[in-house]
């Protein structure tokens, strides 16, 4: 019993959360990453149209790049595509 209270609790907080960060976002930006021949793209979004660009390129690179160095050069490569759109 006291775990599905905790559960419950978890649950509130982590939605509540969610909703937060979403209302707080102004930006929604498409972002698409070229690197090491592969092509990724994800959506981001943010206050600002430069934070929902980091956004969306962070999971486009995480899915492209393998290892900490590569990490770090995708972040560095400037996107080839980005539309951006204020919610």
């Amino acid at each position: 019993m006291r775990w599905a209270a905790a559960l419950i609790i978890v649950g509130g907080f982590l939605a509540f959360l969610a909703w937060d960060i979403a209302s707080q976002a102004e930006y929604e930006c498409n972002v698409c990453i070229e690197f090491l021949g592969r092509t990724e793209c994800s959506v981001g979004s943010a206050a600002t149209r430069q934070e929902a660009i980091q956004a969306g390129q962070t999971p486009a690179c995480q899915a492209l790049a393998a290892g900490v160095t590569q990490s770090f050069q995708c972040a560095a490569t400037p996107p080839f595509s980005v539309s951006c759109t204020p919610e």
